[in-house]
């Protein structure tokens, strides 16, 4: 099957007397980010992208679950794939921009099921992979594996709580000097804790910092990243007396407290995704469960300092039969903050997919929420140098049968837009799970269904 049979584009029109004003308006949008790379272009907006894929068919039910670019455009992949003994390994994809490319598995020491669900890359081309794995107990343990730029394990190391129970990594970053740090839950005396670990290049344990509510608990720090002084900004939930609070730390690199906020403003909080602010800080999303208008979209920002602003709450249409949740967040040169999620109406009965664009000084927004009569959501967002944003997530066209569903959208007046979509001649469910951006090269990972032995990993290259 050749990729243009398997994708379908719709392509925007943008022939304007003004084309020439809003190529140089992005080109000094593209000038003025500090992200911007030596040498990048902007193209024509008029131009359809082009798609390329690949599907890992291992045998049994594979997954990608998280990608990663490094500094040369090279993408890594990482998930997990069914084994020859039929237990699930971890997996690392590398898809240069050029040339072969290599997979590597990892099978865990009780020879169980494995899972690495986030990718980090080092300066020096190092690639680091966070998950867990099951051990001979049948408890889950923190996994962290370090491999090389050629795909040589170089060192794997484990974290396990105080007590015997589940360990899992949500999210691992590194640092400019090497340091690597995974977050995620551990099981504690009173419940899950809300938990981060560091380690140093060569695999030597630097600190553990775990946070634990009061009563029986169930802590969690889903997403992290660290800024050019390595200090590292952490977020998920965490329980109090009644309910959950959005829980946001900033560690300094030794993983010294900075500042760190609880944010109670419903009985239950829980924040997914963040992304860097420009001059420091960083902007988080997720839900939040409101009185009257049920589970309500939420964007806050926290300045480098620990200054909180919350943005205006998406209500949807602010019945209680309607809950909006935020998956990811992503910030644009241009000044907007784009959270996108999904928006469930008459209690549940069917889903659409959701984004809203907010503006970062105002915490303002606008919505928009492409209309569905069964289930659909937006799963990843990303943003590039030149004021584009793209999210991926699940279309409908049955009830049993989603298709993975990108589309650019450019924070510059008539900037150029795209969409492009995969899995509409497999009658089974396509899901997206995380995307990345190079220049403005685009990698949407998940799983597809080509047929009936399972899922395989999906990986799909949008080339623009």
């Amino acid at each position: 099957m050749t990729p243009g049979s398997a994708t379908q584009w719709l392509a925007r029109a943008r022939r304007t007397s003004a084309r020439m004003a809003i190529l140089a308006a992005a080109l000094a949008v593209a000038a003025a980010a500090a992200a911007a790379p030596a040498g990048a272009a902007i193209y024509d907006p008029d131009v359809t992208p082009t798609a390329s894929w690949t599907i890992d068919a291992a045998g049994g039910d594979d997954d990608a679950l998280d990608v990663a670019v490094n500094s040369g455009g090279a993408a890594y992949v990482c998930g997990q794939v069914t084994s020859v003994g039929g237990d699930l390994d971890g997996s690392l994809f590398k898809f240069p921009r050029s040339g072969a490319g290599w997979r590597k598995t990892w099978d865990g020491p009780a020879h169980s099921n494995d899972a690495f669900v986030a990718v980090a890359v080092a300066r020096n081309g190092s690639v680091y992979t966070a998950g867990a794995n099951r051990n001979a107990a049948g408890q889950l343990d923190m996994r962290l594996v370090k491999w090389s730029s050629a795909g040589a394990k170089l060192w794997s190391r484990r974290y396990t709580g105080p007590v015997a129970g589940n360990d899992t990594a949500t999210d691992v970053v590194v640092d400019s000097k090497g340091r690597v740090t995974v977050c995620g839950d551990s099981q504690g005396r009173s419940g899950k804790a809300f938990t981060v670990v560091s380690w140093t290049a060569s695999g030597t344990r630097r600190w553990v910092r775990r946070i634990e509510g009061e009563r029986v608990t169930d802590d969690r720090a889903e997403a992290m990243i660290v800024d050019s002084s390595g200090n590292l900004y952490v977020t998920g939930r965490r329980s109090y007396e009644v309910g959950t609070a959005g829980y946001t730390v900033k560690l300094s690199p030794a993983g010294v407290t900075k500042w760190r906020d609880d944010y109670t403003g419903a009985d239950t909080i829980d924040l997914q995704a963040l992304t860097r602010r420009p001059g420091g800080g960083v902007y988080v999303c997720g839900s939040a469960l409101g009185f009257d208008t049920g589970w309500d979209g939420l964007v806050m920002k926290y300045t480098a300092a620990g200054t909180r602003t919350v943005f205006t709450w998406d209500v949807g249409d602010g019945a209680d039969s309607t809950d909006t949740n935020f998956n990811a967040v992503a910030a644009t040169p241009t000044g907007q903050v784009v959270a996108v999620g999904s928006v469930a109406y008459d209690y549940g009965a069917h889903t659409h997919r959701r984004f809203a664009v907010y503006d970062a000084a105002t915490g303002t927004f606008t919505g928009a929420t492409y209309s569905a009569a069964l289930h659909e959501t937006f799963t990843a967002v990303a943003a590039d140098a030149y004021g584009g944003v793209y999210f991926t997530g699940m279309r409908a066209l049955s009830a049993s049968h989603t298709t993975v569903w990108t589309h650019r959208y450019s924070s510059i007046p008539d900037g150029g837009t795209w969409t492009g979509e995969f899995g509409t001649g497999w009658a089974s469910a396509n899901v997206p799970t995380a995307i990345a951006t190079w220049r403005t090269t685009v990698w949407v990972v998940g799983r597809a269904y080509p047929g009936t032995t399972g899922a395989d990993q999906l990986v799909l290259k949008y080339l623009y």
